[in-house]
């Protein structure tokens, strides 16, 4: 899906988000996984060298999920949903130009997914992996299967 439709999607639901958060630019999916491309915006931010994670790209990468789970459930539209859970966050290093944000199913059967952000650095660097992040569609009362059981998070630094 290109990045238009899936914010598109999200507007049509009143999450609008503002030039500087649309920084996911497409996601193709296949039938396990889905691999979006992110384009960091320069920093204009005076505290923006204080992240090894602009917290842009995270939120990007959080929308590649959304977009993700949507595709691989066939539905016709990307639904906003908001993190849930999330069992571990491990922020290795400073992404560096381009990054591609690889999601797929958690293995471990809890219906989370996993997101990994690589650069483009060494063929594909990665610099962040979220593991068990939960989702939580808006507006909606009933569980979505990303959406597991509460569980303590730890954060790898």
């Amino acid at each position: 899906r290109t990045a238009q439709a899936i914010y598109a999607d999200f507007a049509a639901q009143g999450l609008v988000y503002g030039p500087s958060h649309h920084l996911l630019r497409e996601l193709r999916c296949a039938q396990d996984f889905g691999v979006a491309r992110i384009d960091p915006q320069p920093a204009s931010d005076e505290h923006a060298g204080d992240y090894m994670l602009p917290p842009g790209v995270a939120d990007a990468a959080l929308q590649a999920a959304v977009a993700f789970l949507a595709a691989e459930s066939g539905q016709p539209q990307v639904r906003a949903a908001i993190p849930f859970t999330l069992a571990t966050a491990d922020i290795r290093c400073v992404p560096v130009g381009p990054i591609h944000a690889y999601v797929r199913r958690a293995q471990d059967g809890s219906g989370t997914v996993d997101v990994d952000l690589l650069d483009e650095r060494d063929g594909g660097r990665v610099c962040a992996a979220f593991r068990g992040l939960g989702l939580h569609a808006v507006g909606h009362a009933e569980r979505t299967e990303a959406e597991p059981q509460s569980q303590p998070a730890t954060v790898a630094v």
